[in-house]
């Protein structure tokens, strides 16, 4: 008669260890047609600095561990700023940062969003030649979001961006503003949906009762 108790216990505690131990998954959000304005002090997307001034973008693909989720092309926007930015050379490659300063990031996609609190945010460039920034925000913090597909992504969130240079000026020493184009990714870990939390739990309890049931014949 021990023997049944004993196999329930077994299964619960491999269902549990399993949830727990096992490593997130991975969503990657990946999008293109990105444009970005320098002022010499600050970066943001194209459409304007103020919240609100919109640059759409062109693609935005899901995915999770590299699996496809889905892909959208249509009434996609992005919208962020961050700085102060100063000190980008124009002779010399390099990486200058904000420091402790901040900045926001927030992808608008049909019937959802996703909104970044950006801190610690670096640039790195190559004028010598090569006319080309990768940005990389190395903190990010989730504000808002609803995304499509079931997605939620969680907090330690990276955000990066490459970007080549289209018009661009100097004072001889310091890059004083330009605009380019490229592309991004956000990605960080994905949280279970509430409702596949909900299955887990209830799954768990079950097996606890059945398990107290048996024992109390």
């Amino acid at each position: 008669m021990r023997r049944p108790i004993m196999c329930a216990v077994v299964v619960l505690v491999v269902v549990v260890e399993g949830y727990t131990k096992a490593p997130a998954s991975t969503i990657e959000i990946q999008f293109s047609g990105l444009d970005m304005v320098y002022d010499g002090s600050n970066i943001y997307d194209a459409g304007g600095y103020n919240q609100g001034d919109v640059d759409p973008l062109t693609t935005v693909t899901y995915l999770v561990d590299g699996s496809l989720s889905g892909t959208q092309v249509a009434n996609i926007d992005v919208d962020f700023r961050f700085g102060p930015i100063t000190g980008i050379s124009a002779t010399t490659a390099g990486t200058v940062n904000t420091g402790s300063s901040s900045g926001t990031f927030e992808l608008l996609v049909p019937g959802g969003n996703l909104a970044l609190d950006l801190d610690d945010v670096s640039v790195t460039y190559f004028p010598l030649g090569f006319a080309d920034f990768v940005f990389a925000g190395s903190l990010a913090a989730v504000s808002g979001q609803n995304l499509p597909y079931g997605l939620i992504i969680g907090d330690d969130v990276s955000v990066s961006f490459s970007a080549q240079i289209n018009t661009i000026s100097d004072d001889g020493t310091y890059i004083t503003d330009f605009t380019a184009s490229g592309t991004g990714e956000v990605s960080g870990p994905q949280v279970p949906e509430p409702s596949t939390l909900a299955l887990l739990c209830m799954g768990a309890l079950g097996l606890l009762a059945c398990a107290r049931r048996r024992r109390k014949r």
